[in-house]
């Protein structure tokens, strides 16, 4: 008789939708990034891995380890040469990486049936209670995650309920960066289920039409971008304009954690690498982003629907993070990283 131990990860990926991260001013995500980190080192210690998962995992730490020692010298030159403000909150921000790949190395080595079940129960939870936990930016990421996981992903015989309840809280509870990914996310599945009906049915230029109606749905996207020149976004803009002025006193380095100063609070995670990691760290997190990307499309290869699930993720997750900072948050950061890592394995699976 063998008997089938709990995986510690699935702690992880429950917690990863349901913490309220932003309370006690960021410290209960932090203390979580510590619990996980130290929970990885435990398992990785005693725990052997599949041998087809060493690849990517010693990819991802090799990644993070670039990521974590170009942090530091940011940190160092910005703190010698730039006259950049800095305190306890730098130092805590300061293993962001080495926190982020212990996890990640974590999270492919060991990820299992298990989580993807504890992933799919914090969602749910996540949905139903999560205006009551998260802000309204903080819920529409993690339902928009949520509702792509069960349009596309999900085996769950009551997906379509799932996803619908997801989405239409996005709509009541999220922001305005939420409602555009949620209709990109609609189209996507409207698109998708279009096109298997044209094909059953033998319809001419089934392609052409499918392409039409994505067309018509991503106007709601576009419209979300053009609305960021509304003058109620001119608080947006200038906190913008002011991490560019940050980003040219250190191009190259960026000024690392930067935690004290005024352009820190950048609404635009794109701006926020840059900020920190100047040219070499935003442009190695882009790459790492880019190959994350192609692999999910991979993964999916030969499945129409999986590609275009996996496709409408990556879009969603690009396009909110031009007016949100998510992924500094180390909970979105896991719950986005177990997502990505179930579409990759449930396209290798189906």
């Amino acid at each position: 008789m063998s008997v089938r131990l709990p995986n510690p990860l699935s702690a992880v990926a429950l917690l990863a939708f349901l913490l309220p991260g932003h309370r006690l001013d960021g410290a209960l995500d932090r203390a979580f990034a510590a619990a996980a980190c130290l929970l990885a080192a435990g398992v990785l210690f005693v725990k052997p891995s599949p041998w087809e998962a060493r690849k990517p995992a010693r990819e991802a730490a090799w990644f993070c380890a670039l990521l974590q020692l170009l942090y530091v010298l940011s940190f160092a030159y910005s703190a010698a040469f730039n006259g950049v403000q800095t305190g306890l909150q730098d130092w805590l921000e300061l293993p962001r990486w080495l926190l982020l790949g212990a996890f990640c190395v974590h999270l492919i080595r060991h990820y299992d049936d298990q989580v993807r079940e504890a992933m799919e129960a914090g969602m749910l939870a996540a949905v139903c209670a999560g205006p009551l936990l998260f802000t309204s930016a903080d819920y529409g990421y993690a339902a928009v995650l949520s509702a792509c996981w069960f349009l596309f992903f999900s085996r769950s015989r009551l997906r379509l309920v799932y996803a619908g309840t997801a989405l239409l809280l996005v709509f009541l509870e999220g922001s305005r960066p939420s409602w555009a990914a949620a209709s990109l996310l609609a189209s996507a599945a409207f698109a998708e289920r279009l096109y298997e009906n044209l094909l059953r049915g033998r319809t001419r230029f089934s392609a052409q039409l499918t392409l039409l109606s994505v067309a018509l749905f991503l106007a709601v996207p576009v419209a979300f971008v053009r609305s960021l020149s509304l003058p109620a976004a001119e608080e947006t803009h200038a906190g913008a304009a002011q991490a560019l002025r940050a980003i040219r006193r250190s191009p190259v380095l960026g000024l690392g954690p930067a935690r004290y100063e005024p352009a820190s609070v950048v609404d635009n995670q794109y701006l926020a690498w840059f900020l920190r990691g100047g040219a070499l760290g935003g442009a190695l997190i882009l790459a790492a982003a880019a190959l994350v990307a192609l692999r999910l499309l991979q993964s999916a290869s030969g499945d129409a629907a999986r590609q275009l699930g996996a496709a409408a993720f990556i879009g969603c997750v690009l396009l909110m993070l031009l007016s949100g900072r998510f992924l500094d948050s180390f909970h979105l950061f896991y719950a986005t990283a177990f997502v990505a890592t179930a579409i990759a394995r449930t396209g290798r699976t189906a």
